[in-house]
């Protein structure tokens, strides 16, 4: 597991308590602080985490893609870059505060953006794979 200290600081810039500028700044930590594989410092990540403000960096960015068509996708990268890997670990992908993530995610895939709509599609797939999702 990454350093317990850096993972912590980290969740803590994520949590709802934090301001959107320092969830952003926590954001552009984890991939320097945390493996994509490691399970146990990515559950403390999304356990602590404010997904809902992944959820709006997804909705500004369809809506700056839809208004600019040819604009800068950086908030829908980083939004989708950060649900696919906490899509890889089954135990988050199963819970429903990532399945309500679903509709959204669709919308991303729909829209035809390069390598922002293939990773949308990934994440789908890789909820999708397990039966939770696919009850709801």
């Amino acid at each position: 597991m990454a350093p317990l200290e850096q993972v912590e600081k980290c969740a803590r810039l994520l949590s709802r308590k934090s301001t959107d500028d320092e969830k952003f700044a926590g954001l552009l930590l984890l991939p320097r602080v945390i493996d994509a594989q490691d399970t146990d410092a990515w559950t403390l990540i999304f356990d602590a985490m404010d997904i809902r403000f992944i959820e709006r960096l997804m909705r500004t960015g369809i809506k700056q893609a839809d208004e600019q068509r040819t604009g800068d996708q950086a908030l829908l990268n980083i939004a989708v870059s950060v649900i696919d890997v906490l899509a890889s670990h089954a135990s988050i992908a199963t819970n429903t505060r990532m399945l309500d993530r679903i509709p959204t995610l669709c919308t991303v895939a729909a829209m035809e953006i390069d390598k922002v709509s293939a990773d949308a599609i990934s994440v789908l797939c890789k909820l999708l794979a397990h039966d939770a999702a696919i009850d709801r």
